[in-house]
């Protein structure tokens, strides 16, 4: 099952052949408008590893430049690169859908559902204890099969 391949014992080169037996990186980056002038960040691959990392890596968007530029894949600034992450979600609910409907091709009774990313941050005031959420915000990331399954 092509889930366990990712949660076991990832590299990124295997994670990334596990992306591209099911998605043109390059072509769907650009398609949903994650690419859109590639001069620093010329492929998918190199977004994708930028946002895994921003992500995954828990670090800031200036740490994650300086991790860029030190590991080799590109030069910019924590402006930058905030900039081409908030350009990714579509492109990221797709790939995110076709993992799905790749993992459970035979689909499921809630075929029809969306799948929905919540934000529910918890913040304290300085020295407070008590703590309010940022505004929980809920947004529809994808379908749970794919882009062509979704209700017309």
């Amino acid at each position: 099952m092509m889930s366990d391949e990712i949660i076991t014992g990832w590299t990124w080169e295997r994670l990334v052949g596990a992306l591209e037996a099911h998605a043109d990186l390059d072509e769907e980056a650009r398609a949903f408008g994650a690419l859109r002038r590639p001069r620093k960040i010329r492929t998918g691959r190199q977004l994708l590893r930028l946002v895994l990392v921003y992500a995954l890596g828990g670090l800031s968007l200036r740490s994650t430049a300086a991790w860029a530029e030190a590991a080799g894949e590109v030069s910019l600034s924590d402006v930058a690169l905030l900039g081409r992450l908030r350009s990714c979600g579509p492109w990221l609910a797709e790939l995110a859908s076709r993992l799905s409907a790749a993992a459970h091709p035979e689909g499921s009774a809630c075929e029809e559902r969306p799948v929905v990313a919540v934000d529910a941050t918890m913040v304290a005031s300085p020295g407070g204890k008590h703590k309010s959420p940022t505004g929980c915000c809920t947004r529809p990331t994808m379908w749970a099969r794919s882009a062509s399954s979704r209700p017309r």
